[in-house]
C-alpha cells in the first residue's frame, strides 16, 4: 500500500533520466504541458506530481508508469534509497 510519503532522491533521477535522453528541461516541460520553473521544482523535489503528471513522465521518459508512482511515493522511506526507475 502506497502511503503519502514522499521519496527523497526522485528528484535527481528524472533529471538524470532526462540528462540522459540528450532532453533540456524545456524540451523535457513542453513533453509534460507545463512550464521549466515546474521541472526545476520537481528534480529539487519542492513539487511532488499528481498522476496526471507522473503519467506523461513515464510516458516522456519511456519508463513503467508503476515504477514512477513507486519511486515518488513509498510505504517506507527507508526502503526509497533501493527503489529505481530503472530497474
Amino acid at each position: 500500500m502506497v502511503t503519502n510519503r514522499p521519496c527523497k532522491g526522485f528528484g535527481a533521477e528524472i533529471r538524470l533520466l532526462r540528462e540522459e535522453k540528450k532532453m533540456t528541461e524545456d524540451e523535457f516541460a513542453w513533453l509534460l504541458n507545463t512550464d521549466t520553473k515546474a521541472i526545476t521544482r520537481l528534480e529539487k523535489e519542492e513539487l511532488y506530481p499528481s498522476s496526471n503528471l507522473i503519467k506523461l513522465i513515464a510516458d516522456s521518459l519511456h519508463i513503467d508508469e508503476a515504477k514512477v508512482l513507486q519511486r515518488i511515493w513509498c510505504d517506507l522511506p527507508e526502503e526509497c534509497s533501493n527503489s529505481r526507475m530503472r530497474s
